[in-house]
């Protein structure tokens, strides 16, 4: 019971965190939105530049600095990258298998981790979905001009 609900509250924390980060950027936004007209450009577009130079630059940073498998990083020691090949070999289980297995195919279904993961998954996107539908409806009603 207690490793289910670990489970729950990581997946409960790793939604939130997805579905909330954007309200920190929130700030941020109506700073830029003030920038409207600066350098001939509207504030969208200055968001757009600001948020998106960042993500350029750690993109072609990561490309050279990341390495491509456990295997070829340097930063590990050689037992360490032996021990990371052996734990990835073993956590891959049947997926090094290159033969189509039934047996396998009809486990995802019998497994009710899949279930209960697909719930959460439902739980989690319908109110969030139906709240972001229907909030310009809500407040349009405002009547605010």
């Amino acid at each position: 019971m207690c490793l289910l609900f670990l489970f729950l509250l990581r997946t409960h924390w790793l939604l939130n965190v997805r579905d909330n980060w954007h309200a920190d950027n929130d700030f941020f936004v109506s700073w830029m939105r003030i920038q409207d007209g600066l350098s001939g450009l509207r504030g969208w577009q200055w968001i757009f530049i600001i948020e998106g130079i960042p993500t350029i630059v750690m993109c072609i940073v990561a490309f050279f600095v990341l390495p491509d498998f456990p295997a070829k990083a340097k930063f590990l020691t050689p037992a360490e990258r032996d021990l990371t090949m052996k734990r990835l070999q073993v956590d891959a289980g049947p997926a090094n298998e290159t033969e189509f297995s039934w047996e396998q195919f009809w486990a995802a279904f019998k497994d009710w981790k899949v279930y209960l993961h697909m719930a959460i998954g439902f739980f989690h996107a319908i109110p969030y979905a139906a709240l972001g539908l229907s909030i310009p409806s809500i407040v349009e009603g405002f009547n605010f001009e």
